[in-house]
């Protein structure tokens, strides 16, 4: 209960901070001695991962991560039904306008990945499930109460 109540604490500027956080469960009893079908090679991921930064430069001469506030405005702009349910999404999650603003990073990069000039909202349902730190809180905070 106590590790509850100091992760409870930690402050939402600080958390916002982090733009990628995820939950990864224990597997199974068993898996690790199964013969699991090998995923993309690190060799693919790598091409697609250059093929993104490629675009960033082409379009905004810089990575996504270094876009300012009046950038993400010009570079990560979003179908208004998008924009109303990314804003339903970050007031149920509590969020705050830094974290809005690393989340359209985050998504307009999976765009990138996706070779897509727009950012859908599959793209930032993406980004919205690598904010796992927020929804842990959030049920910290139900068990809490």
């Amino acid at each position: 209960m106590q590790t509850l109540r100091y992760l409870n604490r930690l402050s939402g500027p600080f958390l916002d901070r982090f733009d990628l956080s995820l939950e990864i469960p224990l597997p199974p009893p068993g898996i690790l001695s199964k013969t699991v079908v090998p995923g993309e090679s690190s060799a693919t991921v790598k091409q697609r991962v250059m093929a993104a930064r490629e675009r960033q430069f082409k379009r905004q001469n810089k990575l996504n991560a270094w876009l300012d506030s009046p950038e993400i405005r010009q570079f990560c702009k979003l179908e208004s039904e998008d924009a109303m349910w990314l804003e339903e999404t970050l007031i149920h999650l509590g969020l705050s306008i830094r974290a809005w603003q690393r989340l359209l990073k985050v998504a307009r990069t999976i765009a990138d990945i996706d070779q897509s000039d727009i950012i859908t909202r599959q793209h930032l349902q993406e980004a919205v499930s690598y904010r796992a730190i927020d929804r842990l809180l959030i049920h910290l905070q139900k068990l809490l109460t």
